[in-house]
Protein backbone atom coordinates (compact mmCIF):
# COMPACT_ATOMS: atom_id res chain seq x y z
CA UNK A 1 0.00 0.00 0.00
CA UNK A 2 1.75 3.32 -1.00
CA UNK A 3 1.48 7.09 -0.19
CA UNK A 4 -1.04 9.26 -2.69
CA UNK A 5 1.28 11.61 -3.78
CA UNK A 6 -0.68 15.72 -4.40
CA UNK A 7 0.77 18.13 -6.62
CA UNK A 8 1.45 21.40 -5.48
CA UNK A 9 -1.33 23.07 -6.73
CA UNK A 10 -3.64 20.81 -5.12
CA UNK A 11 -1.91 21.14 -1.55
CA UNK A 12 -2.13 24.37 -2.11
CA UNK A 13 -5.84 24.62 -3.21
CA UNK A 14 -6.40 22.27 0.12
CA UNK A 15 -4.29 24.48 2.46
CA UNK A 16 -5.52 28.10 1.04
CA UNK A 17 -9.37 26.40 1.13
CA UNK A 18 -8.66 25.62 4.63
CA UNK A 19 -7.17 28.96 5.88
CA UNK A 20 -9.93 31.00 4.50
CA UNK A 21 -12.66 28.86 6.10
CA UNK A 22 -10.66 30.47 9.53
CA UNK A 23 -9.08 33.64 8.17
CA UNK A 24 -12.49 34.97 6.16
CA UNK A 25 -12.17 38.89 6.10
CA UNK A 26 -15.24 39.30 3.64
CA UNK A 27 -17.09 42.49 4.08
CA UNK A 28 -20.04 40.88 1.83
CA UNK A 29 -22.38 37.53 2.02
CA UNK A 30 -21.30 36.55 -0.84
CA UNK A 31 -18.01 35.89 -0.45
CA UNK A 32 -18.70 32.36 1.09
CA UNK A 33 -16.21 30.34 3.14
CA UNK A 34 -15.63 27.37 0.10
CA UNK A 35 -15.51 28.10 -3.56
CA UNK A 36 -18.60 25.82 -4.29
CA UNK A 37 -20.66 28.63 -1.99
CA UNK A 38 -19.29 31.25 -3.96
CA UNK A 39 -20.41 29.80 -7.50
CA UNK A 40 -23.56 29.09 -6.45
CA UNK A 41 -23.95 32.72 -4.88
CA UNK A 42 -23.00 33.73 -8.01
CA UNK A 43 -25.33 31.88 -10.00
CA UNK A 44 -28.30 33.23 -7.39
CA UNK A 45 -27.21 36.53 -7.53
CA UNK A 46 -26.68 36.69 -11.50
CA UNK A 47 -29.87 35.72 -12.38
CA UNK A 48 -31.95 38.20 -14.26
CA UNK A 49 -29.73 40.42 -13.33
CA UNK A 50 -27.18 40.56 -16.46
CA UNK A 51 -29.92 42.39 -19.11
CA UNK A 52 -32.04 43.96 -16.30
CA UNK A 53 -29.09 45.26 -14.10
CA UNK A 54 -31.24 46.19 -11.31
CA UNK A 55 -32.88 44.12 -7.90
CA UNK A 56 -36.26 43.80 -9.78
CA UNK A 57 -35.65 39.58 -11.06
CA UNK A 58 -34.04 38.84 -8.71
CA UNK A 59 -34.82 35.25 -6.51
CA UNK A 60 -36.16 35.59 -3.01
CA UNK A 61 -33.19 34.38 -2.00
CA UNK A 62 -30.63 36.35 -4.12
CA UNK A 63 -32.65 39.37 -3.28
CA UNK A 64 -32.26 38.83 0.48
CA UNK A 65 -28.50 38.85 -0.19
CA UNK A 66 -28.48 41.98 -2.33
CA UNK A 67 -30.19 43.37 0.53
CA UNK A 68 -27.46 42.74 3.21
CA UNK A 69 -24.55 43.60 0.70
CA UNK A 70 -26.53 46.94 -0.25
CA UNK A 71 -26.99 48.03 3.60
CA UNK A 72 -23.35 46.77 4.11
CA UNK A 73 -22.33 49.31 1.15
CA UNK A 74 -24.65 52.39 2.21
CA UNK A 75 -22.01 51.97 5.51
CA UNK A 76 -19.04 52.02 3.56
CA UNK A 77 -20.24 55.03 1.54
CA UNK A 78 -21.96 56.66 4.78
CA UNK A 79 -18.59 56.11 7.01
CA UNK A 80 -16.13 57.72 3.96
CA UNK A 81 -18.51 60.78 3.21
CA UNK A 82 -18.03 61.80 7.30
CA UNK A 83 -14.33 61.18 6.87
CA UNK A 84 -11.85 64.28 6.24
CA UNK A 85 -8.29 63.30 5.70
CA UNK A 86 -5.02 65.58 6.55
CA UNK A 87 -1.97 65.27 4.80
CA UNK A 88 -0.52 68.41 7.29
CA UNK A 89 -0.18 67.03 11.20
CA UNK A 90 -0.23 70.60 12.07
CA UNK A 91 -4.14 71.11 10.71
CA UNK A 92 -4.70 67.39 12.31
CA UNK A 93 -4.21 67.74 15.67
CA UNK A 94 -6.28 71.59 15.19
CA UNK A 95 -9.29 69.32 13.79
CA UNK A 96 -8.92 66.67 16.20
CA UNK A 97 -8.89 69.11 19.18
CA UNK A 98 -12.10 70.92 17.44
CA UNK A 99 -13.44 67.52 17.41
CA UNK A 100 -13.16 66.30 20.96
CA UNK A 101 -14.02 69.38 22.57
CA UNK A 102 -17.45 69.26 20.40
CA UNK A 103 -18.11 65.78 21.08
CA UNK A 104 -17.71 66.47 24.75
CA UNK A 105 -20.31 69.17 24.95
CA UNK A 106 -22.33 66.77 22.73
CA UNK A 107 -22.21 64.15 25.30
CA UNK A 108 -22.81 66.57 28.25
CA UNK A 109 -26.15 67.67 26.15
CA UNK A 110 -26.89 63.87 25.45
CA UNK A 111 -26.60 62.64 29.10
CA UNK A 112 -28.90 65.77 30.17
CA UNK A 113 -31.31 64.70 27.39
CA UNK A 114 -31.36 61.14 29.53
CA UNK A 115 -29.20 58.95 27.26
CA UNK A 116 -27.16 56.55 29.44
CA UNK A 117 -23.04 57.83 29.03
CA UNK A 118 -22.33 54.89 26.35
CA UNK A 119 -25.31 55.93 24.33
CA UNK A 120 -24.44 59.99 24.57
CA UNK A 121 -20.93 58.84 23.15
CA UNK A 122 -22.26 56.76 20.37
CA UNK A 123 -25.02 59.91 18.88
CA UNK A 124 -21.80 62.20 19.36
CA UNK A 125 -19.23 60.56 17.41
CA UNK A 126 -22.34 59.76 14.95
CA UNK A 127 -22.73 63.59 14.64
CA UNK A 128 -19.18 64.79 14.43
CA UNK A 129 -17.22 64.34 11.39
CA UNK A 130 -13.96 61.62 11.88
CA UNK A 131 -10.56 63.23 10.98
CA UNK A 132 -7.28 60.80 9.33
CA UNK A 133 -3.76 61.61 8.90
CA UNK A 134 -2.42 60.48 6.15
CA UNK A 135 1.39 59.71 7.48
CA UNK A 136 2.37 56.74 5.15
CA UNK A 137 5.33 58.17 3.40
CA UNK A 138 4.94 56.60 0.37
CA UNK A 139 1.58 57.45 0.21
CA UNK A 140 1.79 61.04 0.35
CA UNK A 141 4.52 60.58 -1.65
CA UNK A 142 2.15 59.36 -4.50
CA UNK A 143 -0.28 62.52 -3.27
CA UNK A 144 2.34 65.03 -4.08
CA UNK A 145 3.34 63.33 -7.28
CA UNK A 146 -0.22 63.43 -8.75
CA UNK A 147 -1.45 66.87 -7.77
CA UNK A 148 -4.16 66.78 -10.27
CA UNK A 149 -6.28 63.93 -8.37
CA UNK A 150 -5.60 65.31 -5.07
CA UNK A 151 -5.34 69.03 -4.66
CA UNK A 152 -7.83 72.14 -5.59
CA UNK A 153 -7.72 75.03 -7.69
CA UNK A 154 -5.81 76.75 -5.64
CA UNK A 155 -2.63 74.17 -4.84
CA UNK A 156 -4.28 72.83 -1.48
CA UNK A 157 -4.68 69.43 -0.11
CA UNK A 158 -8.29 68.55 -0.81
CA UNK A 159 -10.20 65.57 1.56
CA UNK A 160 -13.27 65.23 -1.06
CA UNK A 161 -10.64 65.25 -3.97
CA UNK A 162 -8.97 62.44 -1.95
CA UNK A 163 -12.46 60.89 -1.51
CA UNK A 164 -13.55 61.10 -5.14
CA UNK A 165 -10.27 58.97 -6.20
CA UNK A 166 -10.85 56.33 -3.89
CA UNK A 167 -14.49 56.15 -4.38
CA UNK A 168 -12.93 55.76 -8.63
CA UNK A 169 -10.70 53.27 -7.58
CA UNK A 170 -13.53 51.20 -5.59
CA UNK A 171 -15.86 51.34 -8.70
CA UNK A 172 -13.05 49.76 -11.24
CA UNK A 173 -14.96 46.89 -11.17
CA UNK A 174 -18.38 48.21 -11.11
CA UNK A 175 -20.66 47.62 -14.37
CA UNK A 176 -21.24 50.59 -16.33
CA UNK A 177 -22.87 51.72 -19.78
CA UNK A 178 -21.43 52.63 -22.86
CA UNK A 179 -21.23 56.25 -21.34
CA UNK A 180 -19.58 55.31 -18.27
CA UNK A 181 -22.87 55.57 -16.02
CA UNK A 182 -23.27 53.17 -13.30
CA UNK A 183 -25.29 50.11 -13.83
CA UNK A 184 -25.12 49.15 -10.32
CA UNK A 185 -25.20 51.50 -6.94
CA UNK A 186 -22.18 52.99 -6.06
CA UNK A 187 -19.81 51.21 -4.44
CA UNK A 188 -17.91 52.11 -1.43
CA UNK A 189 -15.62 48.76 -0.82
CA UNK A 190 -12.25 48.50 -2.60
CA UNK A 191 -11.53 45.17 -3.38
CA UNK A 192 -8.15 43.26 -4.03
CA UNK A 193 -8.62 42.61 -7.30
CA UNK A 194 -9.37 46.70 -8.07
CA UNK A 195 -6.55 47.92 -6.00
CA UNK A 196 -4.40 45.81 -8.13
CA UNK A 197 -5.71 46.91 -11.33
CA UNK A 198 -5.63 50.38 -9.92
CA UNK A 199 -1.59 50.55 -8.70
CA UNK A 200 -0.95 48.90 -12.49
CA UNK A 201 -3.14 52.26 -14.00
CA UNK A 202 -0.57 55.10 -11.75
CA UNK A 203 2.02 52.81 -11.58
CA UNK A 204 2.32 52.60 -7.71
CA UNK A 205 2.17 49.57 -5.38
CA UNK A 206 -1.15 48.55 -4.37
CA UNK A 207 -0.36 48.98 -0.23
CA UNK A 208 -0.95 52.85 -1.54
CA UNK A 209 -4.14 52.63 -2.41
CA UNK A 210 -5.46 50.25 0.20
CA UNK A 211 -4.05 53.01 2.61
CA UNK A 212 -6.22 55.91 0.53
CA UNK A 213 -9.48 53.89 0.44
CA UNK A 214 -8.94 53.42 4.48
CA UNK A 215 -7.55 56.58 5.43
CA UNK A 216 -11.13 58.22 3.17
CA UNK A 217 -13.35 55.86 5.78
CA UNK A 218 -13.89 53.06 2.78
CA UNK A 219 -13.66 49.54 2.59
CA UNK A 220 -10.79 47.59 2.02
CA UNK A 221 -10.16 43.81 1.08
CA UNK A 222 -7.14 42.71 3.01
CA UNK A 223 -4.01 41.22 0.79
CA UNK A 224 -3.61 37.66 2.69
CA UNK A 225 -0.87 36.60 -0.07
CA UNK A 226 1.95 36.34 2.90
CA UNK A 227 -0.60 34.33 5.22
CA UNK A 228 -1.51 31.96 2.43
CA UNK A 229 2.14 31.29 1.14
CA UNK A 230 3.48 30.59 5.35
CA UNK A 231 0.34 27.92 5.25
CA UNK A 232 1.86 26.09 1.93
CA UNK A 233 5.49 26.19 3.23
CA UNK A 234 4.52 24.50 6.65
CA UNK A 235 2.24 21.96 4.60
CA UNK A 236 5.14 21.59 2.12
CA UNK A 237 7.05 21.09 5.60
CA UNK A 238 4.62 18.83 6.73
CA UNK A 239 4.10 16.49 3.84
CA UNK A 240 7.82 16.04 3.84
CA UNK A 241 8.19 15.07 6.92
CA UNK A 242 5.44 12.45 6.74
CA UNK A 243 6.69 11.10 3.52
CA UNK A 244 10.32 10.71 5.25
CA UNK A 245 8.63 9.25 8.46
CA UNK A 246 6.61 6.85 6.65
CA UNK A 247 10.33 5.42 4.54
CA UNK A 248 13.11 5.87 7.16
CA UNK A 249 13.02 2.45 8.51
CA UNK A 250 14.16 1.39 4.70
CA UNK A 251 17.93 0.98 4.26
CA UNK A 252 17.37 3.69 1.83
CA UNK A 253 15.21 6.70 2.19
CA UNK A 254 13.27 8.42 -0.47
CA UNK A 255 11.89 12.16 0.05
CA UNK A 256 9.96 14.12 -2.74
CA UNK A 257 9.68 17.21 -2.57
CA UNK A 258 6.14 18.31 -4.90
CA UNK A 259 7.12 21.15 -6.88
CA UNK A 260 9.40 22.01 -9.79
CA UNK A 261 13.08 22.49 -7.65
CA UNK A 262 15.66 20.86 -6.90
CA UNK A 263 16.48 18.99 -3.59
CA UNK A 264 19.25 17.38 -2.23
CA UNK A 265 20.54 14.71 0.40
CA UNK A 266 24.16 15.58 2.56
CA UNK A 267 25.93 13.44 4.38
CA UNK A 268 27.40 13.96 8.11
CA UNK A 269 30.73 15.38 6.80
CA UNK A 270 28.25 18.22 4.51
CA UNK A 271 28.89 16.89 0.90
CA UNK A 272 25.79 16.13 -1.40
CA UNK A 273 25.09 12.84 -1.88
CA UNK A 274 22.72 12.75 -4.02
CA UNK A 275 19.87 15.80 -5.76
CA UNK A 276 16.71 15.31 -7.91
CA UNK A 277 14.93 18.20 -10.13
CA UNK A 278 11.63 18.42 -11.59
CA UNK A 279 9.89 16.50 -9.29
CA UNK A 280 12.57 16.60 -6.60
CA UNK A 281 13.12 13.46 -5.92
CA UNK A 282 16.61 12.73 -4.11
CA UNK A 283 17.74 9.01 -2.69
CA UNK A 284 20.19 8.37 -0.46
CA UNK A 285 21.55 6.27 2.09
CA UNK A 286 20.26 6.43 5.70
CA UNK A 287 21.96 5.71 8.72
CA UNK A 288 20.50 5.82 12.32
CA UNK A 289 22.12 9.84 12.85
CA UNK A 290 19.93 10.63 9.58
CA UNK A 291 16.42 9.67 10.35
CA UNK A 292 14.10 9.59 7.28
CA UNK A 293 11.64 12.54 8.60
CA UNK A 294 14.62 14.87 9.49
CA UNK A 295 15.28 14.64 5.58
CA UNK A 296 11.62 14.74 4.09
CA UNK A 297 11.20 17.61 6.15
CA UNK A 298 14.18 19.89 4.78
CA UNK A 299 13.52 18.49 1.76
CA UNK A 300 10.00 20.18 1.83
CA UNK A 301 10.89 22.89 3.47
CA UNK A 302 13.37 24.01 0.77
CA UNK A 303 10.87 23.10 -2.29
CA UNK A 304 8.65 24.97 -0.65
CA UNK A 305 10.74 28.26 -0.12
CA UNK A 306 11.60 28.29 -3.88
CA UNK A 307 8.18 27.59 -5.05
CA UNK A 308 5.95 29.86 -2.71
CA UNK A 309 6.27 32.92 -4.84
CA UNK A 310 3.64 31.25 -7.28
CA UNK A 311 1.36 31.54 -4.55
CA UNK A 312 -1.11 34.33 -4.31
CA UNK A 313 -4.26 35.76 -2.95
CA UNK A 314 -6.36 36.46 -5.95
CA UNK A 315 -9.17 38.29 -3.79
CA UNK A 316 -12.77 36.92 -2.92
CA UNK A 317 -15.72 37.38 -5.88
CA UNK A 318 -17.12 40.73 -5.28
CA UNK A 319 -21.24 40.82 -5.73
CA UNK A 320 -23.12 42.96 -8.00
CA UNK A 321 -25.36 45.48 -5.86
CA UNK A 322 -28.78 46.94 -6.92
CA UNK A 323 -30.91 49.21 -4.95
CA UNK A 324 -33.46 47.39 -3.75
CA UNK A 325 -36.28 50.10 -4.18
CA UNK A 326 -35.05 52.02 -7.60
CA UNK A 327 -36.84 54.89 -8.75
CA UNK A 328 -38.73 53.98 -12.17
CA UNK A 329 -36.92 56.08 -15.36
CA UNK A 330 -39.83 59.09 -16.10
CA UNK A 331 -40.75 58.42 -19.84
CA UNK A 332 -41.82 61.27 -21.80
CA UNK A 333 -44.48 60.84 -24.54
CA UNK A 334 -43.62 61.04 -27.98
CA UNK A 335 -45.04 64.91 -29.27
CA UNK A 336 -47.61 64.56 -31.45
CA UNK A 337 -48.00 66.49 -35.01
CA UNK A 338 -49.93 69.50 -34.95
CA UNK A 339 -52.88 69.58 -37.10
CA UNK A 340 -52.64 70.92 -40.88
CA UNK A 341 -55.42 73.87 -41.40
CA UNK A 342 -56.59 74.14 -44.45
CA UNK A 343 -55.35 76.85 -46.51
CA UNK A 344 -58.25 78.82 -48.04
CA UNK A 345 -57.68 80.73 -51.22
CA UNK A 346 -57.75 84.72 -50.70
CA UNK A 347 -58.94 87.31 -53.27
CA UNK A 348 -56.21 89.59 -54.68
CA UNK A 349 -56.59 92.29 -52.39
CA UNK A 350 -54.20 95.53 -52.37
CA UNK A 351 -51.89 95.43 -49.52
CA UNK A 352 -52.43 98.05 -47.01
CA UNK A 353 -49.27 99.87 -46.45
CA UNK A 354 -47.57 98.81 -43.09
CA UNK A 355 -47.28 101.35 -40.31
CA UNK A 356 -44.07 101.41 -38.22
CA UNK A 357 -45.15 101.58 -34.61
CA UNK A 358 -42.85 104.45 -33.07
CA UNK A 359 -40.87 103.00 -30.46
CA UNK A 360 -41.91 102.59 -26.45
CA UNK A 361 -40.26 105.18 -24.40
CA UNK A 362 -38.15 103.69 -22.24
CA UNK A 363 -38.61 104.38 -18.65
CA UNK A 364 -35.92 104.13 -16.11
CA UNK A 365 -36.91 101.67 -12.78
CA UNK A 366 -34.78 102.37 -9.39
CA UNK A 367 -34.50 99.25 -7.56
CA UNK A 368 -32.76 98.56 -4.01
CA UNK A 369 -31.99 96.30 -1.39
CA UNK A 370 -31.89 97.61 2.43
CA UNK A 371 -30.02 95.00 5.03
CA UNK A 372 -28.75 95.69 8.19
CA UNK A 373 -26.36 92.87 9.27
CA UNK A 374 -24.72 92.08 12.85
CA UNK A 375 -20.84 92.51 13.21
CA UNK A 376 -20.59 90.36 16.36
CA UNK A 377 -16.97 90.47 18.32
CA UNK A 378 -15.71 87.70 20.31
CA UNK A 379 -14.31 87.78 23.59
CA UNK A 380 -11.87 85.14 24.70
CA UNK A 381 -13.01 81.77 25.86
CA UNK A 382 -15.08 82.18 23.01
CA UNK A 383 -15.65 80.31 19.44
CA UNK A 384 -17.13 81.26 16.31
CA UNK A 385 -18.98 77.37 16.42
CA UNK A 386 -20.37 78.89 19.74
CA UNK A 387 -21.71 82.22 18.25
CA UNK A 388 -23.19 80.60 15.82
CA UNK A 389 -25.00 77.72 18.29
CA UNK A 390 -25.91 80.77 20.57
CA UNK A 391 -26.72 83.42 17.86
CA UNK A 392 -28.89 81.46 15.31
CA UNK A 393 -30.27 79.49 18.21
CA UNK A 394 -29.42 75.73 16.61
CA UNK A 395 -28.73 72.89 18.18
CA UNK A 396 -28.33 70.42 15.45
CA UNK A 397 -24.20 69.67 15.14
CA UNK A 398 -24.09 69.45 10.98
CA UNK A 399 -26.04 72.77 10.95
CA UNK A 400 -24.24 74.55 13.28
CA UNK A 401 -21.05 73.40 11.17
CA UNK A 402 -23.12 74.39 7.61
CA UNK A 403 -23.55 77.79 9.20
CA UNK A 404 -19.69 78.24 10.25
CA UNK A 405 -18.95 77.05 6.61
CA UNK A 406 -21.13 80.01 4.81
CA UNK A 407 -19.95 82.39 7.50
CA UNK A 408 -15.83 81.24 6.47
CA UNK A 409 -16.86 81.26 2.96
CA UNK A 410 -18.19 84.97 3.15
CA UNK A 411 -15.03 86.03 4.96
CA UNK A 412 -12.58 83.91 2.72
CA UNK A 413 -11.55 81.63 5.50
CA UNK A 414 -10.65 77.87 4.69
CA UNK A 415 -12.72 75.70 6.88
CA UNK A 416 -8.97 74.19 8.92
CA UNK A 417 -8.31 77.33 9.78
CA UNK A 418 -9.22 78.21 13.14
CA UNK A 419 -6.68 81.08 14.14
CA UNK A 420 -8.78 83.35 16.62
CA UNK A 421 -10.50 86.40 15.08
CA UNK A 422 -12.18 89.10 16.64
CA UNK A 423 -15.44 90.28 14.59
CA UNK A 424 -17.47 88.77 12.40
CA UNK A 425 -20.46 89.44 10.08
CA UNK A 426 -23.15 87.40 10.89
CA UNK A 427 -25.81 87.68 7.73
CA UNK A 428 -29.08 86.16 7.74
CA UNK A 429 -28.95 82.60 6.70
CA UNK A 430 -31.70 80.62 5.32
CA UNK A 431 -34.23 82.55 6.81
CA UNK A 432 -32.35 82.87 10.27
CA UNK A 433 -31.25 86.31 11.59
CA UNK A 434 -28.35 86.47 14.13
CA UNK A 435 -29.51 87.42 17.53
CA UNK A 436 -27.26 90.59 18.32
CA UNK A 437 -27.69 91.15 21.52
CA UNK A 438 -26.97 87.45 22.48
CA UNK A 439 -24.75 86.32 25.60
CA UNK A 440 -22.62 83.12 23.94
CA UNK A 441 -21.54 80.80 26.08
CA UNK A 442 -17.80 80.09 25.38
CA UNK A 443 -16.32 76.63 26.14
CA UNK A 444 -12.01 76.91 25.36
CA UNK A 445 -11.74 76.05 28.95
CA UNK A 446 -7.87 77.34 28.99
CA UNK A 447 -9.63 80.79 28.94
CA UNK A 448 -12.29 80.39 31.49
CA UNK A 449 -15.91 80.68 31.09
CA UNK A 450 -17.20 83.98 29.38
CA UNK A 451 -19.77 85.81 28.82
CA UNK A 452 -21.80 89.02 27.19
CA UNK A 453 -23.33 90.95 24.71
CA UNK A 454 -20.60 92.10 21.45
CA UNK A 455 -22.84 92.90 18.66
CA UNK A 456 -23.73 95.82 16.87
CA UNK A 457 -25.77 96.68 13.54
CA UNK A 458 -24.05 97.67 10.27
CA UNK A 459 -26.05 98.65 7.66
CA UNK A 460 -25.32 97.44 4.12
CA UNK A 461 -28.02 99.21 1.87
CA UNK A 462 -27.60 99.26 -1.56
CA UNK A 463 -29.35 101.16 -4.90
CA UNK A 464 -28.98 100.97 -7.97
CA UNK A 465 -31.72 101.49 -11.19
CA UNK A 466 -32.49 99.30 -14.24
CA UNK A 467 -33.22 100.10 -17.63
CA UNK A 468 -35.78 98.39 -20.06
CA UNK A 469 -33.56 95.35 -20.41
CA UNK A 470 -33.35 95.03 -16.85
CA UNK A 471 -29.41 95.58 -17.05
CA UNK A 472 -28.50 96.47 -13.78
CA UNK A 473 -26.40 99.94 -12.99
CA UNK A 474 -23.77 100.84 -10.86
CA UNK A 475 -24.77 100.27 -6.86
CA UNK A 476 -24.93 103.13 -4.99
CA UNK A 477 -24.37 103.86 -1.28
CA UNK A 478 -27.67 105.79 -1.02
CA UNK A 479 -30.72 107.14 -2.55
CA UNK A 480 -29.83 110.95 -3.19
CA UNK A 481 -26.72 109.76 -5.67
CA UNK A 482 -29.15 106.72 -6.84
CA UNK A 483 -31.52 109.58 -8.16
CA UNK A 484 -29.57 112.15 -9.16
CA UNK A 485 -28.12 110.06 -11.42
CA UNK A 486 -30.96 108.32 -12.74
CA UNK A 487 -32.53 111.68 -13.75
CA UNK A 488 -29.60 112.32 -15.57
CA UNK A 489 -29.99 109.35 -17.60
CA UNK A 490 -33.16 109.44 -18.14
CA UNK A 491 -32.65 112.94 -19.70
CA UNK A 492 -30.22 111.39 -22.62
CA UNK A 493 -32.80 108.89 -23.56
CA UNK A 494 -35.73 111.45 -23.75
CA UNK A 495 -33.73 113.37 -26.03
CA UNK A 496 -33.46 110.93 -28.20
Amino acid sequence: MGIEKLSGAQLYDAYAQEFRKKTDNSNYATKGTTTVTIVEKKKDLDKGVSIQHSASNLSPKAAKENQKNYEKNKEHIENSNSTVTYIDKKAYKAAEKERKNTEKELVKKYCAEGHSKKEAKQMAKNEVEQNRYIGNKNTKKFINTNQELFYDENGNYSADKARKFARDCANISTDKDENGNLLEVENGYLSLKERRNAAAKYGVKDDVIADIAKNTGHGYEKDNTGLYRAAYVTGMTATGGLLGFGLGKLTKAKATAIADAEAVVKDAAGNIIASGTNTATAVASTTAAVPGAIIGAGLGLGAGLLTMKKIKDNGGTEPKIYDPNPTPPQTTPDPQPEPVQPVNPQPDIDPEPEITPEPEKCILKPDELLEETCVYTLKKGQSLYDAVRDGYKLKDHKQIMKFVHEIKDRHGVKYTDNTPRTKWDMPEIEGRKFNCDVNVKGTVKKYGKSSGSQGEFTRNDQFWYEDCDNNRSNIFTNRAERDAEMAKKQAEIDAK
